[in-house]
């Protein structure tokens, strides 16, 4: 199967191809296309080609990429889009989507991902196989995206033994610190020699781990015990206004917000 990620070099458009396909007769599909400022965050990550001024420590990368910080800034979009990226640039590897809930990652991921990325193509082909009972989705070069949950502290459990190249803490706030810091320490590997294994942080503020995350992000207040290096980490900041894609389907929406509480 000819299905390859599909990276643009610049910002020059409003939306920029990163995921796509190629059908049997050769025509080339997007999967998944970025708005800058989302695009700005996958830039940071090992999936994009180094490219000259490139924001990322020299021969090395951002481990740790936090995003997002209002309501409607794309979050989950960009976390679907980085976990199919990887699953099509690295062979083999395994990424993992959190939410709070199961119910939570069905609604926001599992459905969404189902039908913005097709399980059998228009010839027939397969481009990857569901398990329901795992929220599992293997793809045809054998990298797997699984869908899962941290309500509970003991969640984390669930996924002791897993390895994963990539995670993504959607809403990542909504988690205790020490459950994302002994996953991140213990489950987050290289699962094939090429794999440059990273994390994704897309949230708004508040809950139960606004602490930690502002202190990581925002106050970029390192722990030299934990071995947090402060060039492993960056943060993009995105608002409302820059998911046209967004304002252009509920012009309302701005207003709708503007009705809450402000904090």
């Amino acid at each position: 199967m000819s299905a390859a990620a599909v990276l643009e070099p610049a910002l020059q458009s409003a939306k920029v191809p990163v995921v796509g396909l190629r059908d049997g007769a050769g025509r080339r599909r997007v999967l998944y296309a970025l708005q800058p400022r989302q695009f700005q965050a996958y830039n940071l990550t090992p999936l994009a080609p180094r490219r000259p001024a490139d924001p990322r420590p020299a021969g090395g990368y951002v481990k740790h990429i936090g995003y997002g910080g209002a309501a409607g800034g794309g979050k989950s979009y960009l976390a679907r889009a980085v976990a199919v990226a990887a699953a099509f640039a690295w062979p083999g590897c395994t990424v993992i989507i959190f939410r709070r809930t199961k119910d939570e990652v069905k609604q926001n991921h599992v459905n969404k991902f189902r039908e913005e990325v097709p399980e059998v193509l228009s010839d027939g082909r397969r481009l990857y196989s569901w398990n329901g009972q795992e929220l599992c989705a293997t793809f045809f070069n054998g990298s797997r995206i699984y869908f899962g949950y941290l309500r509970q502290e003991d969640d984390r459990y669930r996924y002791q033994g897993n390895e994963y190249d990539v995670m993504i803490f959607e809403e990542a706030t909504h988690y205790a610190w020490e459950s994302v810091r002994w996953l991140t320490g213990n489950r987050l590997r290289a699962t094939r020699p090429y794999c440059k294994p990273f994390v994704l942080y897309p949230s708004n503020p508040g809950n139960i781990g606004h602490a930690w995350y502002k202190r990581l992000f925002i106050d970029r207040d390192y722990d030299p015990r934990l071995n947090e290096n402060p060039e492993e980490y960056a943060f993009v900041q995105a608002f409302v206004e820059d998911n046209a894609e967004l304002l252009r389907r509920d012009p309302t929406y701005v207003r709708q917000l503007d009705t809450l509480p402000e904090p």
